[in-house]
């Protein structure tokens, strides 16, 4: 249920954020109204009939978010597993240098406890590295340029952006060293095994310090290998990643002298990178439960002198998705700025219309936020 979880609510943003050239800023000005928070249908004919300025959402101005979790030493991070609810879990963290990681094991010698993390992740290593805490990181990107900007707090909860490339983009001649640093970190086949760790809670001994065990699953080309000093196990180790795994497990051939075949078996936790199938590559993206987008709207006065504008106190604002601007004949939102015939100090509402498309699409959608009941030009 987790994937079909993170699967459904990550294509719900991952849609919105396609289509954000059809989904408009607008604010506006009504006396006595002190805000808009409400969804009320009200509400919405209210930001509909007083908008006096809209535009597009620009594509920088929208990206996916997620809980931000500073690295901080003397901290337990969890391993990232791709068999469990991971919504709730600290795996990931964004040291000083902005970098973000996602932790792969939290152990030197891979017990489930876990030790506290005391060596702050750092560079841009395209495969994982251990620190000497025990901690194994693989480094997703870094938060630069205008991602800096979704470096944000609402309601109390601190949100950093997830940073999303193109192949393109990363192998462009003037790509910046964190495109290519992220490029070079996601290529790779996916469905590969990705950690592998061992409970050693209790003592697990063999006849020989060579057991066989090997690996069963759908993809092909993982192998891994138990750690043996004295007969006693104190580890275990991946020979190779394999790929193409959407299951795997491990199947131990011999016979521990303390322990059944079964049982140990289930003290191993094999961990899958992220699937995608669709190039050998796997996203930093897909290592996240992505539930939320931020939208970071900056409206420059510049538009306000193009269309005319003289209106400089507002005291509302949101985001219109699938609407379209009309006057008597459908125009595209964000057009009026230039359009010829509008007047001075004219609403907006007063020469277009927001009206809903008339194509059998989704209801269009309103979300409304302030913190405060007015702001003006030259705020923020």
């Amino acid at each position: 249920m987790a994937r079909s979880y993170k699967s459904l609510r990550k294509n719900s943003a991952t849609t919105y954020k396609a289509n954000v050239d059809n989904q408009f800023f607008f604010m506006g000005y009504t006396p006595g109204v002190t805000a808009i928070h409400s969804n009320s249908v009200t509400s919405e004919r209210t930001a509909v009939a007083c908008s006096t300025y809209a535009r597009n959402i620009l594509k920088q101005e929208c990206e996916f978010v997620v809980k931000r979790h500073d690295w901080t030493s003397g901290t337990y991070y969890e391993r990232y597993k791709n068999d469990i609810d991971l919504r709730d879990k600290v795996y990931y963290v964004k040291n000083s240098q902005d970098n973000v990681y996602v932790c792969l094991d939290n152990s030197e010698n891979g017990a489930s406890g876990g030790d506290r993390s005391t060596v702050e992740p750092k560079g841009k290593s395209s495969v994982p590295f251990t620190t000497t805490d025990g901690y194994k990181w693989k480094y997703l990107y870094t938060i630069d340029g205008h991602y800096k900007d979704y470096l944000r707090s609402v309601n109390s909860v601190s949100y950093m952006p997830v940073k999303t490339i193109s192949v393109a983009d990363a192998r462009s001649s003037n790509a910046a060293d964190t495109l290519r640093a992220q490029y070079n970190s996601e290529r790779g086949h996916s469905g590969r095994l990705e950690s592998a760790t061992i409970d050693l809670s209790d003592t697990i001994s063999f006849s020989t310090n060579n057991p066989t065990i090997t690996v069963v699953g759908d993809g092909v080309g993982a192998s891994i290998k138990l750690s043996v000093n004295n007969n006693n196990v104190n580890g275990i180790t991946i020979l190779s990643e394999g790929r193409d795994y959407n299951y795997i497990r491990p199947k131990l051939e011999s016979v521990p002298t303390t322990h059944t075949v079964s049982q140990v078996e289930n003290l191993i936790q094999l961990n899958l990178s992220p699937t995608n199938n669709r190039e050998r590559r796997v996203p930093a993206e897909s290592y996240f439960h992505i539930e939320k987008l931020m939208y970071n709207v900056r409206v420059d006065t510049s538009d306000f002198d193009r269309a005319d504008i003289r209106q400089t106190t507002f005291n509302f604002y949101g985001i219109a998705k699938d609407f379209h601007l009309n006057k008597r004949f459908p125009i595209i939102a964000g057009s009026e700025l230039s359009s010829k015939d509008i007047k001075k100090n004219y609403r907006l509402s007063d020469v277009v219309e927001l009206r809903m498309p008339t194509e059998s699409v989704p209801l269009p959608t309103f979300d409304y936020s302030s913190d405060s009941p007015t702001f003006n030009v030259g705020d923020g």
